[in-house]
């Protein structure tokens, strides 16, 4: 892989981070506002799935930005 590549994946996971970093913040303030959860425990079962939702968000926009960046990097530079 040369330098190129890794540069591009690295601006791409960084941008990725970005948009999962907003998409994920727009979409849990949402479901926290809409929590209709009335126990202790459905609280903490919404809370769990918000959190793999957040982990889901990041891993597949870091992860694709990496790939689109090296795609990018790739494309560009030859």
């Amino acid at each position: 892989m040369s330098t190129l590549s890794l540069i591009g994946a690295l601006v791409g996971a960084a941008l990725g981070y970005v948009n999962a970093s907003m998409i994920s913040g727009i979409v849990i303030r949402a479901l926290q506002a809409t929590d209709r959860s009335q126990t202790e425990a459905e609280r903490a079962d919404y809370r769990a799935r918000i959190r793999l939702f957040w982990l889901i968000v990041h891993l597949v926009l870091i992860g694709g930005g990496s790939v689109a960046g090296i795609g990018m990097a790739n494309w560009l530079f030859g």
